[in-house]
């Protein structure tokens, strides 16, 4: 969630691009043509009746519905963002941003209010289930002190501070001043998450400080050299034997059919070389900026994890 909102992405080209140049989109194409031509030309009731014909059907009906709902809610915040921002509105933007030095070559979401439904409609309903697997991954104690790096709207900062408790902290950061805004709203009954503007690659607190940095669908946004830069301040923050935990989107290969649907659309948001390997490709980043003990694993279908330690 990095990038200047000098530039904002623009969700809906990009998505409708990925989705006609994707190596899976002409077979989706065509096996909808012969379904077409099926229900057309046998008895409607006679297929229905058939459990793997009605299994296929629900996929596609799930998979259509899915990629219709990214591309409304995309084209929809995109919409927002254009109507609400004025020429004076961008102006202050602008000078807020320099201001606060959030120039970045990373990518960050501007349409903020709209994120929350976004990732519920990625998710397929799953982002609380997302967020309760990710809180027990990163093993938070009573009274530790806790940053999320790439907070978005805060809502796993939020959860964070239920297991550290009134001992504890929490911070929340991220490069967009909309994510920041909306993430103190949800948090005007949790004031002790601190919610602020803030680069990845210059996180705004001193040496050995936090016990625990979660870092959550950040990565696949960085280019390799923003990545590095980012564990490097990381690891600076961390106390000696403090945790990082990373959780991010990574296509799959092989496996079942559902699987297989899934990576598709896991790949239509970052394309395939992107997303292949995604988390995988952080072990040797890691160690080269001082972190061991590290563990990969997998969230669920679409979503891996990586944690490690401070030397």
């Amino acid at each position: 969630m990095i990038k200047s909102e000098l530039h904002p992405i623009k969700p809906p080209v990009s998505t409708i691009k990925r989705l006609f140049t994707h190596r899976l989109f002409i077979p989706f194409i065509a096996t909808l043509g012969v379904a077409a031509v099926i229900i057309k030309y046998v008895n409607l009731a006679q297929l229905l009746n058939t459990p793997l014909s009605m299994i296929m059907g629900g996929i596609w009906i799930v998979v259509g519905v899915h990629l219709i709902g990214i591309l409304a809610v995309a084209y929809t915040a995109r919409r927002n963002q254009q109507r609400s921002e004025t020429e004076e509105e961008t102006s202050i933007r602008i000078q807020h941003e320099n201001k606060n030095d959030l120039e970045t070559k990373g990518q960050t979401i501007p349409w903020a209010s709209f994120y929350d439904t976004l990732v519920w409609v990625l998710s397929f309903g799953k982002g609380s289930s997302i967020r309760k697997d990710t809180v027990v991954l990163a093993d938070a104690h009573p009274g530790e002190t806790v940053l999320d790096v790439g907070c978005g709207t805060g809502d796993l900062a939020l959860a964070l501070q239920q297991i550290v408790g009134q001992t504890g902290n929490v911070c929340g950061t991220d490069a967009s001043p909309k994510m920041i805004e909306v993430a103190k709203r949800k948090a005007t009954k949790h004031k002790q998450v601190i919610f602020q503007t803030g680069l990845i690659e210059k996180i705004g607190f001193p040496d050995n400080h936090f016990d625990l940095v979660t870092n959550t669908l950040v990565m696949h946004h960085l280019p390799k050299d923003l990545k590095q830069a980012g564990l490097t301040e990381i690891n600076r923050v961390l106390k000696p034997s403090g945790r990082i935990l990373i959780v991010d989107i990574q296509s799959s290969s092989g496996g079942s059919l559902f699987q297989r649907m899934a990576d598709f659309m896991v790949q239509l948001h970052g394309g395939h070389a992107i997303m292949h390997d995604n988390v995988q490709k952080l072990v040797p980043l890691l160690k080269e900026t001082g972190f061991n003990n590290i563990e990969t694993g997998k969230l669920n279908r679409q979503m891996s994890y990586i944690k490690a330690k401070k030397l």
